[in-house]
């Protein structure tokens, strides 16, 4: 762990300065005034006790200079002498972040259920890079992340971070709050881990990378009036199952430009047994009532592939086939949105990615083709793949037309 060690290098410098100077004032042999005479301070002496100052207080500058002060999901303040040489990360979106600042070296330890959507990108596993458990911080080995000796543990606030931090505080093994998957907050674990790994250069790189992309659309609904907005049903994680706000999901449709047709469910006072915010079973009658102006699916699987990963080669028309499926149900023909063809999906591998950003920019290419004509979905997509240190990722999406 690298925590404030700087402190017991200036105390040795001050008292080796101090040795100096008194060696220094002792040593004038028979030029020693006596107890009669006023001693006087020479050039030479001056000069010493200016520079000792001067190294004093440049050496003081530096060890507040070098301290990384960050603050967390959970509110906490972390301060490190020195950026971290090593982490164990939980969650895929958190992985992504240390991925996307150039950090991939700094993990070596990651839960199971962060990497297996795309296996192939991850070399070291069970080499330098070791599973510490299968789910986000729910389950988790602490007497293996102990023997790792990481110099911080990063986690999402869905886990059980509590009680994983009261364990490793056992270690001296700082458990650090990031919640990647909350585009609102996006931005800022991008920038804390960036500081963290000593990597706020490629960090900053990619926020503005993010933010620009993100510019186009904002500038582009601020041309549409909120009474324009399309409705959308957004179906998630099976059939009827769709987001509710407090979900990341939810969050995405409304920064795309839509208007989510359940939004209005307030899930703390919604009967809890149909799911959670993030998929949550509704009445099919309200669909048909509601008649949305576009339907999206967000696709895990299909007939050909049982997980939607990002290594898998889709056939051609295999997710556009999903979506014949997805439509085909009683009384969706009389569906406006089937009826002008305003029907859209995605692999699940895409609409989690750079926490929903990359979906967020397809949702409202669809939403409002005419107003965004230049914005390249796909582009960004690549760009972002290469951040990563992907390649080949492509043809994800599909429209029903």
């Amino acid at each position: 762990m690298v925590l404030q060690k700087n402190s017991k290098r200036l105390l040795v410098l001050i008292l080796v300065l101090s040795m100096l100077m008194s060696t220094l004032a002792g040593c004038q042999g028979d030029d020693t005034p006596t107890s009669n005479e006023t001693p006087s301070t020479t050039v030479a002496e001056a000069t010493t006790a200016a520079q000792a100052t001067t190294a004093a207080q440049a050496t003081t500058t530096e060890a507040a200079k070098a301290k990384i002060t960050v603050t967390d999901g959970d509110g906490k303040t972390w301060t490190f002498d020195e950026p971290i040489k090593s982490a164990v990360v939980f969650d895929r979106y958190n992985t992504e972040v240390f991925r996307a600042v150039g950090a991939y070296d700094v993990m070596v330890g990651v839960n199971k259920g962060a990497v297996d959507s795309y296996p192939e990108y991850w070399p070291g596993i069970g080499d330098t890079i070791q599973y510490v458990g299968q789910k986000c911080c729910s389950d988790y080995d602490v007497e293996l992340i102990a023997q790792m000796k990481p110099d911080a543990v990063f986690c999402s606030s869905l886990g059980e971070y509590e009680a994983m931090r009261d364990q490793l505080a056992n270690f001296d093994i700082p458990v650090i709050v990031i919640n990647a998957w909350i585009p609102s907050e996006y931005y800022d674990y991008i920038d804390l881990v960036g500081k963290v790994t000593g990597k706020e250069q490629r960090a900053n790189e990619f926020i503005t990378f993010c933010k620009d992309a993100m510019k186009a659309v904002n500038d582009g609904l601020a041309t549409i009036p909120e009474d324009q907005r399309k409705t959308v049903y957004f179906e998630n994680n099976g059939e009827y199952k769709t987001s509710l706000q407090g979900s990341g999901w939810h969050d995405m449709l409304v920064s795309a430009g839509g208007k989510n047709i359940f939004g209005d469910i307030v899930f703390t006072d919604a009967d809890k047994s149909k799911g959670s915010t993030h998929s949550y079973l509704v009445d099919p009658e309200a669909i048909l009532e509601a008649d949305p102006d576009v339907l999206i699916d967000n696709i895990y699987s299909t007939k050909i592939h049982n997980q939607l990963e990002a290594t898998v080669d889709l056939e051609e028309n295999e997710l556009k086939d999903e979506l014949k499926d997805f439509v085909n149900r009683p009384g969706w023909s009389n569906l406006k949105a089937v009826k002008n063809n305003e029907v859209y999906g995605f692999t699940s591998f895409l609409g989690n990615a750079n926490s929903k950003l990359i979906a967020i920019m397809y949702i409202s290419k669809w939403l409002y083709p005419d107003t965004f004509t230049d914005l390249d979905p796909d582009a960004f997509l690549a760009q972002w793949s290469t951040y990563m240190g992907f390649d080949g990722i492509e043809n994800l999406d599909a429209t029903l037309k």
